[in-house]
Formats: structure tokens, sequence, C-alpha cells
């Protein structure tokens, strides 16, 4: 019996060839690492298609983001000695920061999108910067620390531990310390978290995460003299005030009132304060044993086939994902989603103001 149009298009021969045939490369197919941040089974897989194997996506401007990036930046830089002052850092992490360009330099690298106001970019880094200066505040580096890595970027193949062809494992570490003084054991891992909620509600999980297991398997197989004991999490929530841009506030004055507000929730809500410093010990076993990582990461492994179909890579048909309730926006992919013609793809990605880039290069 021939196959139909419908039972074609799931082939992987189809699509492959479908893929090749796309002009100017919109259609090559990436096999990305696995990154500790990003390693969890995908709810969607086709949006996993689109977004890890081909690269498209469509450009947006987060404030969360770019404000988490400069609160890392800078608490990088205060754990190797470097004093946090609140106006040169702002310059730093604006000029750090990969948004921070003219807008018309913006443009130009993201057709289709309006760059955002350079008073919001100015924005993103403060609220980094602040947040950054806060934590240090509430918690200084303890004397008895020493500072082993910062940003240490650390690579390890998968396939001899899982007994199948996988891509490698990738992660790049916020902080390792060395502490004589703790009796668990020396060296632990420091993680650095910005969020908008209360950072009880982030720290939900955390004892049994699977980021900071993976960044353990790295270090460790790097470091197999140095092995992590375990994981001490500093998070951090945005402040809820806002500047009062109509009364003529400066930024000067926003920092010391944002300082104020942390010390104050600080102060009165200690039960539940805004900043938070939380050290888990490692009692999940290592990767080579640990088979709940083993069974996420064959998952992730067979998502890199060379050659995908759309029968691996399934649509998830939930509500709940094609449409995120709380910002009220609709998954970017629905419209690759919403057509069952894999050959509309190409004229969707042009018409609708999608980009391709390979997925392991980070702004």
């Amino acid at each position: 019996m021939p196959m139909s149009d419908h039972a074609k298009a799931h082939a992987a021969p189809f699509l492959s060839r479908l893929l090749r045939g796309m002009k100017d490369g919109i259609g090559k197919v990436f096999t990305p690492n696995v990154h500790p941040s990003g390693a969890h089974e995908p709810t969607c897989k086709r949006a996993f298609l689109f977004a890890k194997r081909l690269g498209w996506y469509k450009p947006r401007w987060s404030e969360a983001l770019y404000a988490g990036t400069a609160m890392h930046e800078v608490l990088s830089r205060t754990y190797q000695g470097t004093e946090i002052d609140i106006a040169s850092e702002q310059i730093r992490s604006e000029a750090n920061l990969s948004i921070a360009k003219s807008q018309a330099s913006y443009e130009a690298d993201n057709p289709g999108e309006k760059a955002p106001d350079y008073d919001e970019v100015k924005k993103a880094a403060s609220l980094g910067t602040v947040m950054a200066s806060a934590y240090d505040h509430a918690f200084p580096m303890p004397t008895s620390w020493d500072v082993i890595a910062v940003e240490q970027t650390i690579q390890r193949e998968l396939s001899p531990v899982l007994g199948v062809s996988a891509p490698p494992l990738v992660g790049t570490m916020d902080l390792v310390i060395h502490d004589p003084t703790n009796p668990v054991g020396p060296y632990w891992l420091l993680d650095y978290k910005s969020c908008s909620e209360k950072p009880s509600y982030r720290a939900t999980g955390l004892t049994y995460a699977i980021q900071p297991r993976l960044y353990r398997a790295l270090w460790n197989a790097a470091h197999p003299d140095k092995k992590l004991a375990g994981v001490i999490h500093g998070i951090v929530q945005k402040p809820t005030i806002r500047r009062k841009t109509k009364s003529g506030e400066t930024w000067p004055q926003y920092y010391d009132r944002c300082l104020q507000w942390y010390e104050d929730q600080m102060l009165t809500n200690p039960d539940d304060p805004p900043i938070i410093r939380s050290r888990i010990a490692f009692l999940t076993p290592p990767l080579e044993k640990d088979l709940e990582l083993h069974e996420l990461l064959r998952k992730l492994a067979a998502l890199s086939v060379p050659n995908p179909d759309l029968s691996t890579f399934y649509r998830c048909g939930n509500h709940h994902v094609c449409v995120d309730a709380r910002f009220r926006r609709v998954c970017p992919y629905f419209p690759f989603c919403s057509a069952e013609d894999p050959r509309r793809w190409e004229n969707i990605f042009e018409t609708r103001g999608f980009l391709k880039r390979d997925p392991e290069i980070r702004d």
C-alpha cells in the first residue's frame, strides 16, 4: 500500500530532504550539547525541534534575562576581589550586555524587531547591579572561603557513561569555593539565581534539582581530587519598587532606595526574606550511579538523532503548553505546528519574522 502524504511527512528521509532544500541554510540541523541549565525533557518535542535542532527563534527583549546576566557578572567580579561601585558597575554591566547597543545596530542584527528603549537597557543593567550589591551586603564572602574557580566551563563525554551515542555535557559554573571549616566537605558550588517571586518559592525542589547534579558530574570528572560536597544557592528577588521618573529620581537615588528596600525587607520579613543563601549537601549518587540522570540523559540523546522525523518530535497538543497563561502569550512555533504540511514551513519562517542561529551560540 503506498504511503499517504501524512505518513510521508512524518518519515525521516522526507523531512531531511525538505530541510536540506530550504534556501540560505534555513533547514540546517544542529546537534546541541547538553547543558545543565536546560537538561530537562522538553514538554513539546516539536518546539524542541524548531528551537534546538533547527535554531529557529523570534527575537524578544527580556528584562529579566539581562538583569540576571548583569547580576552574575557583578557577583563574579566581587568574588574575585573587585569592590562594587554602583555607578561604574552600571556602566560596565551595560557595556557587557550584548543588548546594550545603539538602536540602529540592534535592529540590524535582529531584523523585524524594534530595539528596546535605551532606558529599558539601563533599567535591566541597574536592576542586576543593585541585586548583586544587595546580595553581597546581605551575605558577604566568609573569610574562611577561598575561591577555586570562577565561571569555569567544563565538557564531559556522556556516551561512555550512558552506553549510547549522546552529545557531550557542557556547563559553566558560577563559582567553586574551598571552605575547610565545613564538616560535610571543603568544596562547594555557588549558584546564583534571580527571580521575580519570593526566593522561598524559587527554592522549591532545589534539594534534588537536575542542574547542580550535572554541574557536580562535570566538576568531579575534571577535578577528582576536589569533589564537590554540595551547592550553595544565592537567590535574589527583584525589587518591587520602581524608579520615580515623574519626580525626577536619578539612578543613584534609585539604587540607594532599592538597597534600603532590601534592608527593610530583611528585617521585617525574616522568615521569608527577598535574599536567601541556602546550603544543600549532595545526597544523590554520582552520575555513574544516578539512574534518574541516566534516564533523562538517554531521552535527550534520543532527541539528537542525525535525521529527525516528525513522529519523534511530535506536537504536545496541550493548550496549557501552546499558550502561556501567565503572560497571555501563544507559543511562537504555533504557526509551524498548525501547518499540517511541513512544506509550508519555509514560507512561515520568512513571513513571520523568524531568524536562525546556532543554538550553541549564547548572546
